[in-house]
């Protein structure tokens, strides 16, 4: 179920409904860059065999703000999977380039020579927008458009636009703590929801902030194929840091505790259990 086409998309790919605290409508533009790591460690296990899934991903992306208006721009994207052990993906994509690296050779593919279909995929999925977040005065998502280009459909379908949400819970001033409706995506449009909560755990001015939470789905067929997704459960802790000079969340680290059923009809073939850890920082502006 982890993650790029199509792997890309699946349990690294996180996504929280409302957005952080919302700028003036007098604002100018402001672009404010971010990166989040997700480090997937997963392990399916049938009656007779046992399967390590591990997946590393890097995602640069910047959201453009003016007003009460956020658009969603993907930078760039890493990820590397592991297969009991071994190495069975190591992607890089941009909009300058596809890179893939296999027993220690890496094949770049600039932009420019890329093959028809690929030429879509980076130029319609990075340095694009892709969405358009209207958020209220309290910063809560109340509207969102997708703007993405046919290249970026598979991703967009599939929850990509979920990493750019993970760390931009709404923020609300004054209080000690609040919840947040949540949603983790499974992987081929299934969803987990909840709610989180954020709670003052110190730092300057009380800016750092306890996260928890439990999102589930108790059950999803997947779409291609017999298999149904059952009892999912994730189980968030970690920390979020939020800087009110510049009304965003800076930093942050969250331990998500995954796991779910697999079944066929009316018989369980498989079960899984892992850990997503899941880490944020905002980036120095760009030149």
């Amino acid at each position: 179920m982890l993650h790029i086409v199509p792997r890309f998309v699946g349990a690294a790919a996180l996504v929280f409904i409302p957005m952080g605290a919302c700028a003036t409508a007098a604002d100018k533009e402001q672009n404010r860059s971010f990166k989040v790591t997700l480090e997937s460690r997963m392990e399916m296990a049938t009656k007779s065999i046992k399967h390590q899934m591990d997946a590393d991903s890097v995602i640069d992306y910047t959201w453009k703000r003016q007003g009460n208006e956020r658009t969603l721009i993907f930078d760039s994207v890493l990820l590397k999977v592991r297969e009991d052990g071994k190495q069975s993906m190591n992607t890089f994509m941009s909009r300058a380039k596809f890179a893939n690296t296999k027993d220690d050779q890496t094949k770049e593919v600039l932009f420019e020579k890329a093959p028809d279909q690929l030429k879509k995929l980076l130029r319609d999925c990075f340095d694009a927008p892709v969405c358009k977040l209207q958020l209220d005065e309290s910063g809560k998502e109340v509207k969102r458009t997708v703007v993405a280009g046919p290249g970026a459909k598979v991703l967009v379908e599939n929850g990509v636009i979920a990493n750019a949400l993970l760390f931009h819970p709404p923020y609300m001033g004054g209080q000690k703590k609040w919840s947040a409706p949540a949603e983790i995506t499974m992987g081929n449009g299934g969803f987990a929801k909840g709610e989180l909560t954020y709670e003052v755990a110190g730092g300057k001015n009380g800016q750092a902030f306890k996260v928890s939470g439990t999102l589930s789905k108790d059950k999803y067929k997947l779409p291609d194929g017999p298999l149904t997704i059952e009892n999912a459960k994730y189980l968030v802790s970690g920390q979020q840091n939020y800087d009110p000079a510049q009304r965003e969340w800076v930093s942050g680290k969250l331990k998500i505790d995954v796991s779910f059923e697999m079944t066929d009809g009316d018989k369980s073939v498989a079960s899984a259990k892992g850990t997503i850890v899941a880490s944020f920082e905002a980036l120095a502006p760009k030149k």
